[in-house]
């Protein structure tokens, strides 16, 4: 039977009695817990499909990212193969934080000016440069036109 303990501030609180548990109790309660445990658990082959897919999405990823880099460097009037694969290491190691391939690029660019090479096709004599790559389609047919 639980009795009553004063406090220090005169009131009184019925002490709570101790509950004691049998070993198959124990057992019992343990064994419950472990199976709800257990049931969480995602089965080992189903993580084993869950990470090979995550691998095959960044894989995917990756190479959706290496044609987008290609694609801007290749406005950028590169074109031939090794200096894509050139520029694009020197341009990838200066993407960080939130910067872009492409903002990378035109930083670049913008501090590594290259020779102008004439490009292999010209409309109406503009070059195609874009203004990414330092140079603006529109401006040049202006001073074509001899139009400021």
């Amino acid at each position: 039977m639980a009795e009553d303990i004063t406090t220090a501030e005169g009131g009184t609180t019925p002490q709570v009695e101790e509950k004691t548990f049998t070993q198959a109790e124990l057992n019992a309660i343990v064994g419950k817990r472990l199976a709800e445990e257990k049931a969480k658990q995602v089965p080992p082959d189903v993580q084993k499909l869950a990470k090979e897919r995550d691998e095959g999405f960044a894989f995917r990823d990756g190479i959706i990212a290496t044609l987008r880099n290609e694609k801007t460097l290749r406005d950028c009037g590169i074109t031939d193969e090794e200096d894509i694969l050139v520029y694009g290491i020197r341009i990838s190691q200066l993407v960080t934080g939130g910067k872009t391939f492409d903002e990378a690029a035109a930083d670049y660019f913008k501090a590594h000016p290259r020779p102008t090479r004439q490009p292999a096709v010209a409309i109406y004599g503009v070059t195609g440069k874009t203004p990414l790559c330092g140079g603006s389609a529109d401006h040049q047919l202006r001073e074509a036109m001899g139009l400021k």
